[in-house]
């Protein structure tokens, strides 16, 4: 039996977010919204203004045909019958027809015509007189905006007939359809993966029928620089190559929006997708939005129906989490993110989009869920009613390991397959389903089912699980991760308690493995004490018989023991905040290990 060391149960700093936060605390910046500075060089939108990346200047032509009547009061009366043709040399493109009719007081004109006028008049004077003109106008307008036209230029149409869907189709425009959406399509990459995404062309593939991308991601680490890639849609844009604005979905017509139906096709090469949600203004100072993280696609097609409130922002050092807002989102993103350290060769096609306005009901019973999936930095797939799996390895790029999602029936599960070698004394990762919180805010919010992460001990009743697993061979431990805090607002976790169902190989930190009594838990345990690699104190209780399934298992005695029986040593007692608990394997080596079902209710 090897002891781990202080870190063994830890992410290393490599993978921390910039405040240095312990495992299962600190998630990497994986969900990039590119509203701001680093998709501007990439964004495509047709027409005519610069702004917040959404965007592009462009050269234009149109021409305008249409006939005009108007009555005018004045001092005198004439009336005008004849036809006028005009040429025109701007800077501006439009195509209208139609006919107006207006009223004019008074008026003053300025401005500059070349034109010929051709017919006859005949004029009638009197002290108080009315005027009606009548006559057929022509005039073409070309003008170049930036310098040179570009493939935006050309798509000033709107093409869409029918008003109960978002269009997919070559002008990459978005336009005349019942909930009022009018926008361009756009493509954006880093620079330092590869991307058949191009500025100006809008991403639209005839052979399939809808907005692609393909290419591959960076295997650097790097942020900042490795964002990824991915497929946005703008929301509301006054016209082609105007700024995107806000828009509410909850006025939307003809009822509120709460989420979208998103049809994807192709594969993602392994990495999971972002549905990212920006908005105006932005909901935090790093530009980050909101985002649901959903597993990828591999050579099939998927409808993933994102609700909204599940998008968090996931590496976030503001407390309170900033909580996304319906009322002035400005687009939606379908992101493949980088800086994982492994290249995803990834292509993918948005297929169809669709609002939805009520929520779609979870499966019925416990099945597979998306692609699997294998990044190398922390991820949490969220959207599953009250829980999040994650995948959690330890050192970003170097620690990748395979993960296949399952829910439905009110639980959730996986399998988990590292790729890694033996680690030594420390773990490799830590595959496991997050129940209430995580670094960057709940999984889910209380209103869907997930634990809130705002209760003392003492007011709790209980916290029951049901967890069915078959592990590996090598080193391993199957084991509840809790998080403790001495106040939620901010959120500072203080304290670490852990319940070992299982293990091999393996001790907890400290490695006393003192037989302790619990009162009110089943079977018997050990306790061990220690510090782990971040600075909170760890107190583990390890079961003597070992088992791969619980029923009905309640971890509020362990709670309380810890409290009531100064297991930490100071500071901890029944006043403390239980944040959130994790279900998961400690890993060391490679093999497969399953979580078969897993459930859990916190009251």
């Amino acid at each position: 039996m090897s002891t781990r060391d202080s870190n063994a149960h830890r992410r290393r700093a490599s993978l921390r977010s910039p405040m240095r936060s312990p495992k299962n605390m600190g998630r990497p910046l994986i969900r990039v919204t590119l509203l701001g500075i680093l998709a501007m060089s990439l964004l495509w939108s047709c027409g005519s203004k610069s702004g917040n990346g959404f965007g592009e200047d462009g050269g234009t032509s149109g021409t305008t045909t249409g006939s005009t009547s108007a009555t005018t009061t004045g001092s005198t009366s004439a009336t005008t019958t004849g036809s006028t043709s005009a040429t025109t040399t701007g800077s501006t493109s439009a195509t209208t027809a139609g006919s107006t009719t207006g009223s004019t007081t008074s008026g003053t004109t300025t401005g500059s015509t070349t034109g010929t006028s051709t017919g006859g008049t005949t004029s009638t004077s009197t002290g108080s007189t009315t005027a009606t003109t009548t006559g057929t106008t022509t005039g073409t307008t070309t003008g170049t905006k930036d310098g040179g036209a570009d493939a935006a230029d050309s798509a000033l149409t709107c093409d869409n007939t029918n008003m109960s869907v978002i269009n997919i189709d070559s002008t990459g425009w978005v336009c005349n359809n019942q909930w009022g959406f009018q926008g361009a399509w756009y493509c954006y990459a880093d620079a330092v993966g590869t991307s058949d995404c191009v500025k100006g062309v809008p991403p639209y593939v005839a052979t399939s029928d809808a907005m692609c991308i393909r290419g591959t991601t960076s295997t650097s680490t790097a942020g900042a620089t490795a964002f990824g890639a991915g497929l946005g849609l703008n929301f509301d844009q006054p016209e082609h190559g105007a700024d995107a604005v806000a828009f509410n979905m909850t006025t939307a017509k003809p009822a509120p929006i709460v989420g979208f139906a998103i049809t994807i096709s192709g594969t993602s090469g392994g990495s999971v997708f972002n549905i990212s949600f920006p908005q105006l203004p932005q909901l935090t100072s790093s530009g980050e939005a909101a985002a649901v993280t959903v597993p990828g696609i591999s050579g099939t097609t998927v409808t993933y129906n994102v609700m909204i409130a599940d998008a968090l922002v996931s590496d976030n050092a503001t407390a309170p989490v900033p909580k996304i807002s319906a009322t002035d989102l400005s687009a939606v993103q379908v992101t493949i993110p980088g800086a994982d350290g492994v290249a995803h060769a990834y292509n993918y096609c948005v297929t169809k989009i669709v609002p939805l306005t009520a929520a779609v009901a979870a499966p019925g019973t416990l099945a597979t869920y998306g692609a699997s999936f294998n990044e190398g930095k922390q991820i949490v797939l969220e959207g599953l009613g009250p829980y999040g799996i994650q995948n959690d390895p330890f050192n970003v790029g170097g620690d990748p390991m395979s993960m296949q999602a399952s829910y439905g029936g009110g639980e959730a599960g996986f399998s988990a397959t590292p790729s890694f070698g033996n680690t030594g004394n420390t773990p490799g990762a830590f595959p496991s389903i997050v129940y209430g919180w995580i670094h960057g805010g709940n999984v889910v919010s209380a209103s869907e089912g997930g634990y809130a992460g705002d209760k003392a001990i003492s007011a709790l009743t209980s916290a029951t699980s049901s967890w069915t697993f078959t592990p590996g061979t090598g080193n391993w431990d199957a084991a509840y991760d809790c998080w403790f805090a001495g106040n939620p607002t901010p959120i500072n976790p203080g304290f670490e308690l852990m319940v070992w169902l299982n293990h091999s190989n393996v001790n907890p930190i400290g490695g006393q493995n003192t037989p302790v009594t619990v009162t009110g838990a089943t079977g018997s345990w050990t306790l061990s004490t220690g510090t782990n690699g971040t600075g909170q104190p760890v107190v583990s209780y390890v079961s003597t018989s070992g088992v791969n399934s619980v029923t009905g298992f309640n971890l509020l005695p362990f709670f309380k023991d810890a409290a009531n029986n100064n297991r930490y040593g100071s500071g901890f007692g029944t006043s403390t905040i239980l944040l959130g608990v994790q279900a998961g394997f400690e890993l060391y080596n490679q093999g497969t290990w399953t979580t078969s079902s897993y459930s859990i209710s916190i009251h």
